[in-house]
């Protein structure tokens, strides 16, 4: 998401033609022998264990190694995050964080199982997939003006909104969205996008905030309206699509993303081996092909992308948090 450090499309470019010039240094260090384990903390399907399958299948065969791929959903991610911080610090253990887990949560939960700050090394940058505003055929709208007209005219119930959850970076792209247009709708969250889509579809709610991995397929297929682009900028595979408009009070920039983190402990030759191999599987076709056909953008890139990235973050989202009054139920 784009903040005060303006990280807009050309410097996420520049950092990663930065990230992609970067090498391992230090001696190569392979992880302990055995089967390496791959955390993500989101169900089987979702977003962001297609780009942890795809990356670990790849991974695997430049490293020789077994890599498991471990799901443990629940708690927005917590769940995983508090067992990958308190795994073995010996490179066999890997966890996929993405926005919640290394920005959110800290605001969003009261307490937390692991410290964003302490608990994990950075290995890299993975992947990014813009956030879209979509719309029921059923609702009459077919763009974001007519939304925000219809939503400040004191409609009774107000206009509703769907999101995969409390917390998630839908929900908060969208209640940003609220605070910088006047725009009044209420949320509700469900379980996932899939659990989502048929209210949607059929018009029982007739907004939903979806990433572009997982709104592609529906979209194409004409179940949804795409209304807005809520990445500020065109999106490749929807060129008709509007971004946001010209008149917030703000910036909005709203990306789903995700990363690769380790134990915090984990060696610094391990940590460095495990970046170069990220980065050498990130650019093979093959990869960066199926993680952009299903609405990803990927980077080559060392954790220094990651850091800068999530420090742009956590220079609007918390605050956002607070002054909104959002929380999740621990």
């Amino acid at each position: 998401m784009q903040s005060d450090l303006s990280w807009s499309r050309r410097s996420f470019l520049a950092a990663i033609g930065a990230g992609a010039c970067a090498q391992a240094v230090g001696a190569a260090e392979s992880p302990a022998p055995g089967a390496m384990k791959w955390i993500v903390g989101y169900p089987a399907g979702g977003g962001a264990d297609f780009v942890t399958r795809v990356l670990a299948a790849q991974l695997g065969s430049q490293m020789k190694q077994d890599i498991e791929v471990v799901n443990m959903p629940g708690k927005g991610g917590t769940l995983a995050a508090g067992a990958a911080a308190r795994a073995a610090a010996d490179g066999r253990n890997l966890f996929t964080a993405d926005n919640g887990i290394l920005v959110y949560n800290a605001s969003l939960f009261k307490t937390l199982p692991y410290d964003p700050d302490k608990d994990f090394a950075l290995i890299g940058f993975m992947a990014r997939t813009p956030l879209l505003l979509v719309v029921s055929p059923k609702s009459g709208f077919t763009s974001f003006e007519q939304i925000l007209k219809a939503s400040k005219a004191g409609r009774t119930p107000p206009l509703q909104y769907a999101s995969p959850g409390e917390g998630s970076p839908h929900h908060l792209a969208m209640e940003l969205l609220k605070s910088q247009t006047g725009l009044v709708a209420t949320h509700v969250p469900y379980r996932g996008t899939g659990m989502a889509l048929p209210d949607v579809v059929s018009g029982k709610v007739p907004m939903l905030v979806v990433d572009l991995a997982g709104g592609l397929v529906p979209i194409k297929s004409a179940a949804v309206v795409p209304v807005l682009s809520m990445s500020g900028r065109r999106v490749t595979q929807l060129p008709d699509m509007p971004t946001v408009p010209y008149d917030l009070t703000g910036p909005l920039n709203a990306y789903a993303t995700v990363g690769l983190v380790a134990p915090a402990a984990t060696p610094m030759p391990m940590q460095e081996r495990l970046n170069a191999e990220l980065q050498t599987a990130m650019r093979v076709p093959e990869v960066s092909r199926k993680l952009n056909d299903a609405g990803w953008e990927t980077a080559a890139a060392d954790a220094t992308l990651l850091r800068a990235y999530m420090a742009a973050e956590r220079a609007i989202w918390p605050a956002l948090i607070r002054n909104r009054g959002i929380t999740v139920a621990q």
